[in-house]
């Protein structure tokens, strides 16, 4: 059997190879989707919760935990690069876009290496995601204020903060902890 937590209280569920019938029909469900053959369910009666699919909510966890953790690691290496003062800030700035995985998974131009003016090109061009682009306005904001809020606007710290996962999140408070601007 798995052990696993309620993803709201953090209490223990009660893990079932079977639904649970009756007041966990009408009750709130976690899911990601529909479960997978011989999926266990989980039941919390304090949260009035069913997950269906405990190992789906448990690997979903672990790679949010991975994401995490990758985004503050990275967050801490573009600081510590423009602390050290290798070369220039660029190598600095490719990390701070990296530290935050909806740049780094799509790659835009301009991140990596760094090139601010083909960064705000593709800020500027659209298609982007919401979430895409809060991250690229941010990285942008702290290579040059002056220019991006010129450009594009100022930084919308609230909204940005508002719509991003955990991971993003994570990237943007690591270098808030202790801001740097080349």
């Amino acid at each position: 059997m798995i052990d696993a937590d309620c993803p709201l209280c953090h209490r223990p569920l009660d893990v079932t190879a079977e639904e649970p019938s009756g007041a966990f029909r009408s009750t709130r469900r976690y899911a990601t989707g529909q479960p997978r053959a011989g999926a266990l369910y989980g039941a919390c009666s304090r949260c009035e919760l069913l997950v269906v699919d405990v190992a789906l909510m448990l690997e979903s966890d672990e790679a949010d935990r991975r994401d995490v953790l990758d985004a503050i690691n990275g967050a801490r290496r573009a600081r510590q690069l423009f602390d050290r003062g290798y070369g220039d800030s660029q190598v600095a700035m490719t990390e701070l876009a990296r530290a935050f995985h909806s740049l780094r998974s799509i790659e835009p131009p301009g991140t990596s290496p760094w090139d601010p003016v083909a960064l705000l090109g593709w800020v500027e061009a659209g298609g982007a995601s919401r979430h895409e682009l809060n991250c690229a306005h941010f990285v942008l904001s702290v290579w040059n204020l002056g220019d991006t809020e010129d450009a594009i606007g100022p930084f919308n710290a609230m909204r940005a903060l508002g719509g991003w996962d955990r991971a993003n999140r994570a990237a943007n408070v690591e270098w808030a902890r202790e801001p740097w601007w080349p």
